[in-house]
């Protein structure tokens, strides 16, 4: 008993360590790789916390509830560090949501995002698509380190019903969002914008 027990404490400590080891280093990369790595290795960690419970039904009740307990907890900060490498996206409801409340609105935007940042661009392009399908112009551009950076990682810039309107239409898919009344800014070159959307990395 006492064996067995040993053994799988120290299989669950192995599996734990070398789980959370591995996502530390790869959240450094921050890229779509580093997403399916993560999601793989959380994978792993349930399976393994799972077949555990399946494998442990004869030790002892308070050993094997503080095993399993710390197996948890890797799981839990593999969901977490998970949630933090991917990147940021909208759900197909969100999507709906934008587009049921952009209808009869039309008017020109900006999109802009956070170069440094490999978290805003799924977002950036999913906004741009969104709001080109429900009849508004759309101006792509990117910026490098913007003060202050809004808290939520969005940030509308503009004035009147049509900054209304893009305000309106992220609060229908719940979707947070930093507020600035006053003009966006304007490209050179550009046409000119009604409404800037800026993302960044939300601010922790």
């Amino acid at each position: 008993m006492p064996g067995t027990f040993w053994s799988g404490a120290l299989i669950a400590l192995v599996i734990g360590f070398a789980v959370a080891s591995y996502l530390d280093g790869q959240r450094l990369a921050l890229k779509d790789q580093d997403v399916e790595n993560a999601q793989s290795a959380e994978h792993v960690a349930v399976v393994e916390r799972d077949e555990y419970k399946s494998a442990a039904s004869g030790l002892d009740p308070v050993h094997l509830k503080a095993t399993l307990d710390a197996l948890q907890s890797t799981v839990s900060d593999l969901q977490t560090k998970v949630n933090g490498i991917g990147p940021r996206v909208l759900t197909a409801d969100q999507i709906a949501l934008i587009k049921m409340a952009l209808v009869g609105t039309t008017g020109v935007t900006s999109i802009v995002h956070d170069m440094a940042s490999s978290q805003t661009r799924t977002l950036k392009a999913q906004l741009a698509a969104v709001f080109g399908d429900s009849g508004w112009t759309v101006q792509n551009a990117e910026f490098m380190g913007r003060e202050p950076s809004p808290k939520s990682g969005i940030r509308v810039t503009g004035v009147g019903p049509k900054a209304m309107a893009v305000e309106r239409a992220l609060t229908a898919a719940h979707i947070s969002f930093d507020q600035a009344d006053s003009p966006p800014p304007q490209p050179p070159g550009s046409v000119p914008t009604d409404v800037e959307i800026a993302i960044t990395d939300p601010l922790p």
